[in-house]
């Protein structure tokens, strides 16, 4: 495996993580709540969606729902919604048949230059690079 791809399902894990092993030790309430919230991001995260969106949709002050949103998952909101899209935008990518830009724009980045950043500095190598990676190791 190339370790791009071993990066990958590490960040995939990591993802899996979070989803489904959301802080035990808040309270049931609070912990309840925010598993709404995640929900909610897991179903609208290819949409334009921001902080302020979100706690407008749960009846949060903005403030305290990035604060409260920090607490129980360990990352700010937004940051929460980038790794969902970088991990939508990398099985895309593996399983080929779109181009770049497509992928993108599917994911929720409205910038294909931002993504492109975002997407190296997660995973190390450009979107089109990763892409030419995974194609060389099916092929193999």
């Amino acid at each position: 495996f190339s370790p791009h791809i071993v990066i990958g399902k590490i960040y995939e894990t990591l993802g899996m993580l979070y989803r489904h092993c959301l802080c035990r030790e808040a309270p049931a309430q609070k912990n309840n709540k925010f598993r709404d919230v995640i929900d909610y991001i897991e179903d609208h995260y290819r949409e334009e969606i921001s902080s302020a969106s979100l706690s407008r949709v749960f009846g949060y002050d903005k403030s305290y729902f990035c604060r409260r949103f920090k607490t129980v998952t360990g990352l700010t909101p937004m940051s929460y919604i980038q790794i969902l899209r970088l991990e939508d935008a990398r099985k895309k990518i593996e399983s080929g048949g779109l181009k770049i830009s497509e992928i993108s724009s599917a994911c929720g980045f409205s910038d294909a230059g931002y993504f492109t950043r975002r997407f190296k500095k997660q995973y190390g190598l450009t979107p089109s690079e990763y892409a030419a990676n995974t194609d060389s190791s099916r092929n193999k």
